[in-house]
């Protein structure tokens, strides 16, 4: 299991590529090819937040258990 630096390192990670898909999907153009790669992007990237979340919550949990 990854430590909660690592976990807390990925999610800012994922955090910043949504933000980072989300600017770029602003600056599209509508109904253009790269517009409908960005919203499978965003969706990919919304799906792999939520594990991380709970791989870094988990972490904090086992840390504070273990002390």
């Amino acid at each position: 299991m990854p430590d909660q630096t690592e976990s807390g390192t990925v999610l800012d990670l994922l955090w910043a590529a949504m933000d980072a898909l989300m600017d770029a999907a602003e600056r599209s153009p509508v109904d253009g090819e790269i517009e409908r790669r960005l919203e499978i992007a965003i969706r990919q990237c919304a799906l792999a937040i939520t594990p991380a979340k709970e791989a870094a919550l988990l972490a904090e949990f086992e840390a504070t258990r273990n002390t």
